[in-house]
């Protein structure tokens, strides 16, 4: 739970700064595309099966590993 916040958060924050950042390099082309809320939903999507990607693995590693291990690091 508290990584899905943590990724709401940074996604929000970097939607912000790259909006800003996008529209300020884009405003020096004579023909430029707009930007979309797709492409920011899209990175939301692949920042989030990254994220899940990483702690399943971890979680993985956790479970077929030694139960004495797994507590020594509690």
């Amino acid at each position: 739970r508290e990584y899905v916040v943590l990724l709401a958060v940074a996604n929000l924050l970097a939607w912000g700064a790259a909006w800003l950042v996008m529209q300020q390099w884009l405003a020096g082309f004579a023909y430029r595309a707009e930007l979309s809320v797709s492409i920011f939903v899209l990175a939301t999507v692949i920042t989030a099966a990254l994220a899940l990607l990483a702690v399943s693995r971890e979680i993985v590693k956790v479970v077929r590993g030694k139960p004495v291990n797994a507590l020594r690091y509690e």
